[in-house]
Order: structure tokens, then C-alpha cells, then sequence
């Protein structure tokens, strides 16, 4: 049986005094990947900031493997085995693809390379430019490039935010499609996604956000025969 990678309970957070999130509770096991959907406005890029310790949690536990976090710095968080990509792709941009890659890891050049590789095996689009500048990059390329980045660090678990932001549908299939790869590789993913449709195919269980609140969770098949999830997020 998977062991219990992330376990939040009862997360609140906000922005000054307005509140965003509402006693979230959530578990990813080691192998999964969870996606969170949810409209604009719904918390989920909170949700992802609050895990990493970029915002500060009001109430509520994340416990990170046997570790409790919610006071933790971000630094710390990530050394225990915490990934974040970011929404909005952050690459450097006048850095070329390899050194975007390199300077997000801090072991000798050997293991940096060999690290490298396992990215541009997994993004070959990457490979063959790996001396073009970031900002040179078609979208689709800017986010492999940034997944890349945050999996130098070999995360145990990677929290991936709005990842087809901004890009066509073909890019959106090949974006998301690398998450089943992710995960093979050995490395959990939470998935916060307005793309509910894609982002069902490719988790094993979801969790939908309005307003701050979780309203369903279960398995992403399940969620994807949902009246109301289909209403909302499927144009049904």
C-alpha cells in the first residue's frame, strides 16, 4: 500500500484580512497524482502558495512525510522533497535552456549533468535547443522548461500550478500529457488546473474548490461522470 506523502487538515489562510481558504483537507499518496480544479477565484494558487510556505497558514496542519511543515520556511520545505512550479511559467529569460536547468540544482557538475539529462529525456523538445535563450521559447517550450526546473531538485512531490495556462489545446496535450511520465519517474504530483477534462485524465483522485471550500472529492473517473462537475467545468 502507498504511504501518505501529504496530509493537510482544516487549512485556513488568508490575504490580510480577507480570508481564502476555509479548512481545506486534502491527502496525496506516494505515487498519486490529485488534481485540484476549480474556476478563477476559487483558492487553488493559494492553496498552492500556503503548502510551500510562500503565505502563511492561519489554522490547520500540513504534515510533509513524518514532518510537521506548517511553520516551516519555504527553503526547508523544499529540501525535505517539495517541488513548486509556479503559475505564469517564471523562466529566466535571458538564460539559455541548460542554464535555467543547472542553476536550479546545487550538486556537483556530474550529478547536475546527469540530472539534466533525465529532463531532456523527458522534454526532447528541450534538448536539441539547449543553448536558446528562455525568452526565445514558444510557450508550450517556457512551461516543459519550468517543469524541468522544478524537478532538478528531484522532489518527492511536485505541486504544479495552472500548468496549460495561456496555451492551445495542442500544447495542452503535450504539457499535460508528461504528467503520467512525472509520475513514473518517481515523483508524486499535485495538479491545479482549470482544464478539468485533461486534468481528469491524467489523476487518480480530484478535489474541486469554490469559493475557498471544498465541495467534492473522490476519483478523478468518478468526478469526470459528475452531473454537477460537468455542469460546472465540462460544458455539459
Amino acid at each position: 500500500m502507498s504511504a501518505l506523502l501529504l496530509d493537510v487538515r482544516n487549512l485556513v489562510a488568508q490575504y490580510g484580512d480577507v480570508p481564502v481558504l476555509h479548512g481545506i483537507s486534502l491527502q496525496v499518496y506516494t505515487g498519486q497524482v490529485v488534481a485540484i480544479l476549480g474556476a478563477n477565484g476559487a483558492g487553488k494558487t493559494t492553496l498552492m502558495k500556503a503548502l510551500m510556505g510562500l503565505i502563511a497558514s492561519n489554522r490547520g496542519s500540513i504534515t510533509f512525510g513524518d514532518a510537521g511543515i506548517d511553520q516551516m520556511r519555504p527553503d526547508r520545505r523544499a529540501r525535505l522533497g517539495m517541488g513548486y512550479c509556479p503559475e505564469g511559467r517564471r523562466t529566466f529569460p535571458g538564460l539559455s535552456i541548460l542554464e535555467n536547468l543547472q542553476v536550479a540544482c546545487f550538486e556537483n557538475a556530474r550529478e547536475r549533468m546527469r540530472r539534466v539529462a533525465g529532463i531532456f529525456e523527458m522534454f526532447p523538445e528541450l534538448s536539441s535547443r539547449s543553448a536558446t535563450p528562455a525568452w526565445q521559447l514558444s510557450g508550450g517550450q517556457q512551461q516543459m522548461l519550468a517543469i524541468g526546473r522544478s524537478l532538478m531538485g528531484q522532489p518527492k512531490l511536485l505541486l504544479l500550478d495552472e500548468p496549460s495556462l495561456g496555451l492551445s489545446p495542442r500544447l495542452t496535450e503535450e504539457v499535460m500529457d508528461r504528467i503520467p511520465i512525472i509520475r513514473a519517474a518517481g515523483t508524486s504530483v499535485l495538479l491545479a488546473e482549470q482544464n478539468a477534462s485533461k486534468a481528469l485524465q491524467v489523476s487518480d483522485t480530484a478535489i474541486v474548490l469554490r469559493t475557498g471550500h471544498v465541495i467534492k472529492t473522490g476519483p478523478a473517473a468518478d468526478l469526470a461522470k459528475s452531473d454537477d462537475v460537468r455542469a460546472a467545468f465540462l460544458g455539459a
